[in-house]
C-alpha cells in the first residue's frame, strides 16, 4: 500500500495475566486479526483462543489493551498484507516496538516492569 497511516498513540496497560496467559503465536494472531478485520474481541476469543463465550471477549482485549491497542486500531489495516503491517509499525518509530516485536514473533519487555 502507498498510503501511510495514521497510527493512533498507544495507551498500553499494566495488566499482564492474560496477556502471558497465551502463546506468542495467539497473540500474534490476536493482534493482527484485530488490526485488519472488523470483528470483535468475543470473535477473537472464539476463533483464535477459543475460550467460552462467557468471556465475553475480554480475553483477546486483555492482550490488546496490555499491548495499548484500543477501538481505534480496529480493523485500521483491513486491505494491508501482513507485510505491510509490520512496516507501517516499523516506520512508526520506537513507541510501536513492541508490536512490531509481538507480529514478528518475538518477546517483549513487559510495560511495567
Amino acid at each position: 500500500m502507498e498510503n501511510r497511516i495514521h497510527l493512533p498513540a498507544l495507551r498500553p496497560g499494566n495488566r499482564k495475566r492474560e496477556y502471558l496467559e497465551y502463546s506468542k503465536i495467539d497473540r500474534a494472531r490476536v493482534v493482527y486479526a484485530y488490526l485488519t478485520r472488523d470483528v470483535s474481541t468475543r470473535i477473537l476469543d472464539d476463533e483464535i483462543l477459543c475460550v467460552p463465550h462467557n468471556y465475553k471477549g475480554y480475553k483477546s482485549w486483555s492482550i490488546l489493551a496490555y499491548l495499548g491497542i484500543r477501538k481505534d486500531f480496529r480493523n485500521l489495516f483491513h486491505d494491508y498484507t501482513e507485510q505491510e503491517v509490520l512496516d507501517a509499525f516499523v516506520e512508526a518509530g520506537p513507541a510501536y516496538q513492541n508490536i512490531v516485536k509481538v507480529l514478528r514473533l518475538e518477546e517483549i519487555a513487559p510495560w511495567d516492569e
